[in-house]
């Protein structure tokens, strides 16, 4: 399977939204809808009053946006007495904004900011902030996370079926379609011929060997290929090395009075009781302008790093994907 349609039903009033979603299997608790219209649907009623149903399931992004359009028209959703879908559909199916559009969207985002309540999210008033907090919700965008029992239910699905390609398109299939899928041009496997031959050479020492070059501080990994090149215009070889000595880890540095206490310990030599007097209060001077700096400043994450920011820069990093709380 390619991709499938599905409807999403608003429980309430009844009203339905038609929509394209590309995967393996049908995720129902995963992916519901993303349309203008239905998401200020979900923000209005709540995820948990929407229903999500599979339609049909599809073997090319083009089988998907025919059978869109087609259910589209057929339930007639964007009637907006019966549905929330403003276009057509098909991939690429909404119409280019006009600059009153722009100008709308615009003003309707002005003070705002998004939260999520793991399955939906949408904006609100910086003001309700705190309020949409203690009723539970999380602020920023919505993090990409997935069930143990989702998962199992992926690795149940996937065992046992074969994988086929053709051209750009990937899809795992039962066994006993595979004649069926050879029939229209597919082919086993997710790699090409041609592409295994290139990772085969890539394998074979002495074919193509990159090395690491540098100048002016400058560090590039250069073909073989280019290496004269780059060695004519003043580069050499050699790869980018901490050459802080005292450095333990970054962004800090050993005081005068901790390298002396090394080096006279390196030389056999017992510290003075002065010299760890004096690490001391060095150490403890550090923290505390450590801890003073970060007073007041808060954590961030983007899932796989984390720093921590004045509060005033958090809806600033929010929009490049910045989350509040720190990853461990």
């Amino acid at each position: 399977m390619f991709g499938y349609i599905y409807k999403t039903t608003n429980l309430i009033n009844n009203k339905i939204y038609i929509g394209q979603h590309k995967a393996n299997i049908f995720e129902p608790d995963v992916y519901i809808g993303s349309g203008t219209l239905f998401r200020r649907a979900v923000e209005k009623y709540g995820s948990e009053n929407f229903k999500n149903e599979l339609i049909c399931e599809c073997l090319s992004q083009k089988e998907m946006d025919e059978k869109e359009i087609f259910w589209i028209s057929e339930l007639n959703t964007t009637d907006s007495s019966i549905g929330y879908n403003i276009t057509k559909g098909g991939f690429g199916g909404a119409s280019p904004r006009t600059e009153y559009t722009k100008k709308r969207i615009a003003e309707y985002n002005t003070g705002k900011t998004l939260v999520n309540d793991g399955t939906i999210c949408f904006r609100i008033n910086q003001k309700d902030l705190k309020e949409y907090l203690e009723l539970g919700y999380s602020y920023g965008t919505l993090p990409y996370t997935r069930t143990i029992e989702f998962k199992e239910t992926i690795s149940n699905t996937t065992a046992g079926r074969i994988c086929v390609s053709k051209e750009n398109t990937r899809t795992r299939i039962d066994p006993e379609k595979l004649p069926q899928y050879l029939d229209d041009g597919y082919s086993i496997g997710w790699v090409k011929e041609e592409d295994k031959k290139k990772n085969i050479r890539k394998k074979i020492l002495g074919a193509g060997k990159s090395k690491y070059m540098n100048k002016d501080n400058v560090f590039i990994l250069v073909p073989e290929s280019r290496q004269k090149e780059y060695l004519e215009n003043g580069w050499n070889y050699g790869a980018k090395r901490n050459r802080k000595k005292f450095t333990h880890k970054k962004g800090y540095t050993l005081s005068d009075a901790a390298k002396q206490h090394l080096s006279e310990s390196h030389k056999g030599n017992k510290p003075t009781a002065e010299s760890i007097e004096k690490g001391k209060q060095t150490r403890a001077k550090t923290i505390a302008e450590k801890g003073a700096a970060a007073k007041g400043k808060i954590w961030i994450n983007n899932g796989w790093s984390s720093k921590m920011i004045s509060p005033e820069y958090l809806l600033k990093f929010n929009k490049d994907g910045w989350i509040k709380g720190r990853k461990f």
